[in-house]
């Protein structure tokens, strides 16, 4: 009976250190901003065109047990033209 009683405790832990989350999520990203001018379309136009592009991109980086990775990216972005 008192074998039962230790190796269930034992068995608990296991399981649950094979189950635990990193909690050393790193998160990293960049951020591109642009501005650009253009003429053209009609010749001898004059006409510049101003446009503001951006995208950013962010991603979360992870491990379950220390020999794997979990990858998590979010990007958003506006190019106008």
């Amino acid at each position: 009976m008192r074998l039962f009683g230790l190796t269930m405790p034992l068995l608990w832990l296991t399981i649950n250190s094979l189950l635990k989350f990193s909690t050393t999520t790193k998160l990293n990203g960049e951020a591109i901003f642009s501005l650009s001018t253009a003429t053209g379309g009609e010749p001898g136009s004059q006409d510049a065109k101003l446009a503001f592009n951006n995208r950013v991109r962010l991603n979360l980086t992870s491990s379950f047990n220390g020999s794997d990775l979990l990858i998590v990216g979010l990007q958003a972005y506006n190019f106008s033209l």
